[in-house]
């Protein structure tokens, strides 16, 4: 890969990758009604590229802009559903920004998208806030706002929208 830093604060990378794989197994079926058979994949290989864009806004502020995209070699045959290996995300992309302000208060929200071999395309949209400062630090974690229903692997549905509420005590903190 490439990482370029075109001036002060600002990244600009690009990467293309292959993920070669051998006798792998997964559980494919011909239709719907027909139980999960275990079969071996003599040769995978995937090919993907990846682009980023991340910037300082000021001091205490960053953006990001991310894209990837994954292809895959060899496929199932047609009408075939396979329950692990063919569920890979051909494309993703992902805009994020974040601010840790002078009181502490650290704010970040990611939107991505996803789109999915044989499966149609998703967002989704997270929110954190935390406190930095002193030894107890409260946080709060908003996953999924957008309340997307979606699957990362067949038939597993993901979890909708979402919150975490904690607070992390720091004994031994880093000064600012």
């Amino acid at each position: 890969g490439i990482d370029l830093y075109p001036t002060s604060g600002t990244r600009i990378t690009a990467t293309v990758f292959q993920r070669r794989e051998k006798n792998d197994i997964d559980y494919v079926r011909t239709s719907l009604n027909s139980p999960w058979q275990a079969t071996n994949f003599d040769r995978l290989h995937f090919t993907g590229a990846e682009l980023a864009f991340e910037a300082r806004l000021k001091k205490s502020q960053q953006l990001g802009i991310q894209y990837t995209a994954l292809h895959g070699d060899q496929e199932v045959s047609s009408g075939a559903q396979a329950k692990y290996l063919f569920s890979y995300p051909r494309e993703e992309a992902i805009a994020s920004w974040q601010i840790l302000s002078t009181r502490g208060l650290l704010a970040r929200t990611r939107v991505g998208v996803t789109n999915r071999f044989n499966q149609r395309a998703y967002a989704l949209w997270d929110v954190d806030l935390a406190w930095r400062e002193k030894r107890i630090r409260p946080y709060l974690q908003l996953r999924n706002l957008s309340n997307t229903s979606y699957q990362e692997i067949v038939n597993v549905a993901m979890p909708g929208r979402s919150a975490l509420v904690g607070i992390e005590l720091c004994l031994v903190c880093p000064r600012r």
